[in-house]
């Protein structure tokens, strides 16, 4: 048997091991072992060379990563002319009201109430970063004429 071919065979055989339980690659590592005279600690490392595992990210999963919920935080977020999570926190109570009366549908009472109760640093480490996912000048607004329809107050105007 060639080297090429004993690569196929180990790789196919990885494959089978990766998808068994305990017991199963146990009899995988001693077939293995046996068919190509390997110690057994040397057959371990040759089934996880080059496996990764699919580690699961740790800690409860996000509440803010439905669609519906990004798109009204990307609304609120463009109406308050790209403000930062803090400023954004204080906005959406003022603004929320507005959007729900510009649409039709309005938002969900379940996407209403996490985007009333987000905090700011959810906000700016966020959904996938909302803030990172869209860029400044994307092509269509979400919300056109949004800043006439909400009074805002300027520094050093009174």
């Amino acid at each position: 048997m060639t080297m090429k071919d004993k690569r196929k065979y180990i790789s196919k055989i990885a494959r089978r091991y990766h998808n068994s339980d305990k017991k199963k690659r146990g009899l995988i590592l001693d077939e293995l072992c046996e068919t190509f005279e390997l110690s057994r600690c040397y057959a371990i490392r040759l089934m996880n060379s080059g496996y990764k595992r699919a580690r699961k990210k740790p800690g409860r999963a996000s509440r803010y990563q439905s669609p519906e919920f990004i798109k009204g935080l990307k609304q609120i977020w463009f109406c308050s002319d790209w403000a930062c999570g803090k400023l954004l926190k204080s906005a959406i109570p003022l603004v929320l009201p507005h959007l729900e009366r510009r649409h039709q549908k309005g938002v969900s009472e379940e996407v209403r109430s996490l985007l009333l109760a987000i905090s700011a640093a959810s906000i700016d480490r966020g959904p996938g970063a909302v803030q990172g996912q869209i860029s400044a000048r994307e092509e269509s607004d979400p919300i056109p004429l949004c800043h006439t329809s909400t009074p805002q107050r300027h520094r050093g105007m009174t």
